[in-house]
């Protein structure tokens, strides 16, 4: 091993070679600084600028790690704008913090644009390929744009960096019952049992529960189907019917509502409101079917923002249509 100069090992490098390393050296940093660096003057010069860039340095860093915090509290308390205004922020101080990048992407993954949340992601994921969590949450945006395909790729390789992660194997037990493979959704929704998660349990029971049929669920995986009629989910005398889902009613609800977008092509936001009306049905106890009534928010053809009331019953199923004048998601590819 040699030294030069108390300094800096070089490795096994003849004398020529250490003199050649010094000089690129020396050259380097009289081209940025235009001066001499071998005078006392300008050795001082280039300590106080490395001292200036450190004290730099930390400051934005400090900053940038402020900001986030905040944008953390913004986000609990459901300011989204705020939120993201933030972490850009703090990102443009930090371009390479993988943390801000991947709570960015949380950020819109919550609010629905998924499109800006894979984006996050992904950056998240070049910048660290053993970031666990940016692969879980890639696999939930992709089961949120129907990609199912996409999805189990990513809750996989989030299982291949964390055996332990519960969630992921619950999503992919999920997403086959979606598809009513019975046998591999039980595999997922055991392991996920074993590993705590409880709401992999009642899954489980299921799958031990003799009584229990496939066919009673009505996973929505996509909607084809445009309605023609101007009344249909907007009138309590034609509503919604998505019926049971692998997750239960309300998320087969929530499933139909999430695959709906507005003329302009943004996710709708939409908020149970109450039971609404009732009608008869041999599916429901004691023979009467009751409604839920959701408030939609939305962007009409024009760019006005719109509010409405539809009703969705999930104790029937009839394959369920986009509303008149409403779009629903478009097929992602991934990165």
């Amino acid at each position: 091993m040699v030294v030069v100069e108390g300094y800096f090992e070089l490795g096994c490098l003849d004398e020529h070679k250490i003199k050649l390393y010094l000089h690129k050296i020396n050259y380097a940093f009289e081209r940025f600084f235009l001066i001499n660096l071998y005078t006392m003057k300008n050795f001082q010069m280039l300590l106080f600028t490395m001292m200036f860039l450190m004290i730099q340095s930390s400051l934005s860093a400090q900053l940038a790690a402020e900001l986030y915090v905040q944008s953390i509290e913004k986000s609990k308390a459901g300011k989204f704008t705020e939120a993201i205004q933030l972490l850009n922020k703090s990102i443009e101080l930090e371009p390479e913090n993988v943390e801000f990048i991947y709570q960015r992407g949380y950020v819109n993954l919550v609010y629905k644009y998924y499109d800006q949340a894979l984006e996050d992601l992904y950056q998240a994921i070049k910048l660290d390929s053993t970031y666990a969590n940016a692969y879980f949450l890639s696999g939930v945006a992709y089961k949120s744009l129907t990609e199912y395909d996409l999805s189990l790729k990513y809750f996989t390789k989030c299982i291949a960096l964390d055996a332990q992660d519960a969630e992921s194997y619950y999503y992919r037990g999920l997403i086959h019952l979606m598809f009513k493979r019975m046998d591999e959704a039980c595999q997922e929704f055991l392991k996920a049992k074993d590993l705590g998660l409880e709401n992999a349990i009642k899954h489980y029971e299921d799958c031990t529960d003799s009584t229990f049929s496939i066919n009673s669920i009505y996973p929505i995986l996509s909607l084809s189907k445009k309605a023609t009629n101007k009344k249909y989910g907007f009138n309590e005398n034609d509503p919604i019917k998505v019926g049971l889902g692998p997750e239960g009613g309300p998320a087969n609800q929530r499933a139909y509502l999430n695959l709906l977008r507005d003329a302009k092509g943004n996710p709708i936001s939409y908020r149970r409101t109450g039971s609404g009306p009732s009608y008869k049905s041999e599916n429901a106890l004691f023979g009467t079917a009751i409604m839920d009534v959701y408030e939609i928010s939305y962007l009409d053809k024009n760019g006005e923002k719109q509010k409405s009331i539809i009703y969705i019953s999930m104790y029937d199923y009839e394959e369920p249509k986009i509303l008149y004048g409403f779009n629903t998601i478009e097929k992602k590819k991934s990165h």
